[in-house]
C-alpha cells in the first residue's frame, strides 16, 4: 500500500511539474507583435485571439478597404498570414458556383487567405466548418472552424 501511495504522489508530483513548466501565459500579445501590427497598419484598433500554440491574430476593419481583415503574426513579430473578406465578384467564379450547388439560397462571404510568401487561397465560413478554395476557385477541403482565446496587447 504505501508503494501505491508513493508511487501515487510521484505521478501526481511530476503532472504539476509538467504543467508549470510548458504553460505559456496567453493573457497578452507581446510588444514586439503588437509593435509590428501597429507598423503595418497604423491607426487600426484590432481585437486579439491565440491562433494555435504560439500565433497571434488580429482581428480589425481595415481603414484601406472597409472591409474586414485578419492578421496573424508568430510570437516573434514576423507575419504569418493575412485574411481580408471580399467584394463580391473579386474571387474566381467557380467559388459561386461549388457553394450554390452545395448551399442553395444561403448567403456568404469569400475571404482570401495570403500566407507570408504571399500565395493565396479562398474559404467560406458556414455551419462552423471553413470550405477552402485553392488560388483558382477549385474546392480542396473543408475543416472545421478553430477555436481561439481572446488576449489583450501590452500597453
Amino acid at each position: 500500500m504505501k508503494k501505491l501511495i508513493a508511487i501515487a504522489a510521484w505521478v501526481f508530483s511530476m503532472n504539476i511539474l509538467f504543467a508549470q513548466t510548458t504553460t505559456t501565459d496567453y493573457n497578452s500579445v507581446p510588444n514586439n507583435v503588437s509593435q509590428q501590427f501597429t507598423k503595418d497598419y497604423p491607426n487600426s484598433n484590432a481585437d486579439w485571439v491565440v491562433d494555435g500554440d504560439n500565433n497571434y491574430m488580429a482581428e480589425f476593419k481595415n481603414p484601406t478597404t472597409k472591409g474586414a481583415t485578419i492578421v496573424v503574426y508568430d510570437r516573434d513579430g514576423r507575419l504569418v498570414r493575412t485574411e481580408s473578406e471580399l467584394a463580391e465578384n473579386s474571387y474566381p467564379k467557380e467559388i459561386d458556383n461549388y457553394y450554390s450547388k452545395q448551399f442553395p439560397n444561403t448567403k456568404y462571404k469569400v475571404w482570401s487567405s495570403k500566407d507570408a510568401r504571399g500565395t493565396a487561397t479562398y474559404y467560406i465560413k458556414h455551419n462552423g466548418d471553413v470550405h477552402w478554395f485553392d488560388k483558382d476557385g477549385k474546392y480542396t477541403s473543408s475543416k472545421r472552424e478553430s477555436t481561439y482565446r481572446k488576449v489583450k496587447p501590452m500597453k
